[in-house]
């Protein structure tokens, strides 16, 4: 896969496979890379570290409780001649306070799939039907909250997001059932009413987000460093006619063997990862304004921290009249 925000002087770059060459720790190999270019250069290196995990508020905190809608008991009866009384008294049990986000989303869609039903039958009366649809329209604005609980309360989705890993080069695209659950969340907020229960394990087993966007913050702020080492050797680096060039030829060759051969085509791959989920981040910011999964922010950081390391590397070349296709 191909980076488009590369300028295309670096076609190299672009070209490279996307076939990871990381060890069991990704960010040893920025180390590498921050490690001989200090060398070169003749100053200290820095230990760039692991990375900081992903920790997301507590449910507490990301927890909305909805606007509770009530009927009255006779109302309630009138329900049972279109079928949606059984589901609401269900709802109202001991368990059925208890369930879980997922089986909440559920309810809530099945809830909207009675009301629509509800709400036409012969068999109420136009008081009731009335009401009814006054109570789908708020249900329906309701939905992003559910949603938003859904990914930031449940068990399942907050394992999916949060963690301190890299992910490993080898998952170069989104399993099916993990986008085919993001889907179903996207449909059941434009009104098609889906169930996301089936996907609940998935969701839970199949942890890539979290990761993506760990490995995408780490490395931005490990190519963050060795950018910065860079600019501030730079002068140190010389190009004029007739002096020795060998400090810049070591500079090459590692620009080559860490850059474009290892780090490179495992930023492509993020990059390509990132892309599957971008139709679907709305769904990280829906309805709680005290917490936003930033995966759309950092990765914003993670182009321009690539945009950056790569410029400089170009006004390098320029200015020691070299081309990275030669």
């Amino acid at each position: 896969m191909k980076i488009a925000l590369f300028p295309s002087l670096f076609v190299l770059l672009q070209a490279a496979l996307l076939q990871g060459c990381f060890s069991p720790s990704e960010s040893t190999q920025f180390q590498s890379y921050l490690d001989r270019v200090s060398r070169v250069l003749e100053i200290p290196s820095v230990d760039i570290g692991d990375g900081s995990e992903i920790v997301l508020p507590s449910k507490r905190e990301l927890t909305i409780e909805p606007e509770t809608i009530t009927l009255g008991l006779l109302e309630s009866y009138e329900l049972r001649k279109c079928g949606l009384f059984n589901l609401i008294a269900e709802r109202n049990s001991i368990l059925g306070k208890v369930q879980d986000p997922f089986r909440e989303l559920d309810f809530q869609v099945a809830l909207l799939n009675g009301l629509n039903r509800c709400k036409t039958s012969h068999e109420i009366s136009e008081m009731l039907s009335k009401k009814l649809t006054e109570i789908e329209s708020i249900k329906y604005q309701q939905l992003p909250i559910y949603v938003s609980n859904t990914i930031f309360s449940s068990d399942a989705f907050r394992s999916q997001l949060g963690t301190q890993t890299w992910i490993s080069p080898n998952i170069t695209s989104l399993d099916s059932e993990l986008t085919a659950s993001l889907a179903t969340l996207q449909s059941v907020l434009s009104g098609q009413m889906e169930s996301i229960t089936p996907y609940q394990e998935v969701i839970e087993k199949k942890v890539v987000l979290g990761p993506l966007l760990f490995s995408m913050r780490s490395a931005s702020e490990s190519l963050a460093t060795v950018t910065a080492a860079l600019k501030f050797a730079d002068g140190k680096v010389v190009c004029e006619k007739g002096r020795d060039k060998t400090q810049f030829n070591y500079l090459k060759n590692i620009f080559q063997s860490q850059y474009v051969e290892k780090i490179q085509p495992y930023l492509a791959n993020l990059d390509g990862l990132y892309l599957q989920v971008a139709p679907y981040t709305q769904l990280f910011h829906l309805a709680n304004d005290k917490y936003t999964y930033p995966l759309a922010n950092v990765h914003g950081e993670f182009r321009a921290s690539i945009k950056e390391h790569v410029e400089y590397w170009q006004a390098l070349f320029k200015r020691c009249g070299h081309s990275p296709s030669r």
